[in-house]
């Protein structure tokens, strides 16, 4: 079972929250009727508010978003929010995503916009 995750620069809200109590819900039903659940969700731990945040506060991009990852699960933790099996860090897969952007161009499923 794979779901977004948190993109790791500030706290989380009630809004965001509510995501994740629907996909532990989602998972203990299913394993409650007998599937065996690997829950996978990803931590956005780069993009451009976390480079502007990182910015202002005058620390680096990975302090950030370790400290605010530690925030995300400490609510999780609080909410009695099962812990995902699996956390992929969008930073782990950057290479992965380079070949796969440039597939998709190649094979004209993409193509570059304005900037």
């Amino acid at each position: 079972m794979y779901h977004c995750g948190p993109t790791v620069y500030s706290f989380a809200h009630i809004g965001n929250l509510r995501a994740f109590i629907m996909n532990d819900i989602l998972r203990r039903t299913l394993e409650y009727v007998g599937y065996d659940v690997e829950q996978v969700m990803n931590v956005t731990d780069i993009d451009d508010k976390m480079i502007a945040c990182a910015g202002e506060e005058g620390i680096s991009i990975h302090t950030l978003s370790v400290e605010y990852e530690n925030f995300f699960l400490a609510d999780l933790k609080t909410l009695n929010i099962l812990s995902p099996h699996k956390m992929p860090h969008a930073t782990e897969h950057i290479g992965g995503m380079i070949v796969m952007i440039e597939k998709l161009l190649r094979e004209e499923y993409a193509y570059i916009g304005f900037r």
